[in-house]
């Protein structure tokens, strides 16, 4: 198996790093998609390590992993002592959702730099990513939406930004699945326009062929 060298741009040259950019696959489908994968990554991120999945004005507030408490000293983080088994679920499901973010990184680099690498995998791997935040925020809603209604605790940014993020994963897996759908009509335009050609060299040859038989025949 042939093995394939990514080198990073070169930065100190600027000329050669632009170059090395412009060989790569882009259109406008991937532009974008490299911009929602950055932003995708990003607030899932925050989402999965800032403890303000719920909070209580400013005195306290708690994510999948810590819970921070308002005290003389300032505001103070400390990990769980014991955890509910469905935070173990969400902590697992977020954890697992990022691994694959990073997976669909990599896979799109690969997929810029080689032609014939369709967006087909990418998508599937940001729909997962999605799916798994969504279930797991659903989870985290459904164990503690009585609490908010019923007291003065409220969902926390960090909460919401994970919405945004299953809602980014998701556009990006849509346009994905554009990006691989023009590649397939695309390859499949190229196929029927070489099997015209091949057809009409096919014609040529056979046209070719009776001329000079008629002209063999006209001699004789």
């Amino acid at each position: 198996m042939k093995k394939i060298r990514i080198h990073p741009p070169n930065f100190q040259n600027p000329k050669a790093a632009l170059k090395e950019f412009k060989k790569l696959n882009w259109n406008g489908l991937r532009i974008a998609i490299s911009i929602l994968l950055v932003l995708s990554f990003c607030t899932h991120s925050a989402c999965t390590w800032f403890p303000v999945w719920l909070k209580q004005y400013d005195i306290h507030s708690q994510g999948i992993w810590r819970v921070c408490s308002q005290t003389r000293d300032g505001i103070k983080c400390l990990r769980y002592i014991a955890l509910p088994e469905y935070y173990a679920t969400i902590q697992a499901m977020m954890v697992t959702g990022g691994a694959i973010h990073v997976l669909s990184f990599i896979y799109f680099v690969y997929m810029l730099k080689l032609k014939t690498r369709s967006a087909l995998p990418l998508a599937g791997t940001l729909t997962i990513t999605g799916i798994l935040s969504i279930i797991a925020l659903s989870i985290f809603t459904e164990k503690n939406l009585k609490t908010v209604l019923s007291s003065s605790m409220e969902f926390g940014w960090s909460y919401f930004v994970g919405w945004i993020a299953s809602a980014i994963c998701i556009i990006a897996a849509v346009l994905s699945f554009q990006d691989a759908r023009r590649k397939l009509d695309n390859s499949e335009s190229s196929i029927k326009l070489n099997n015209k050609k091949l057809d009409n060299s096919e014609n040529k040859l056979n046209n070719k062929k009776l001329a000079n038989k008629n002209t063999i025949n006209n001699n004789h």
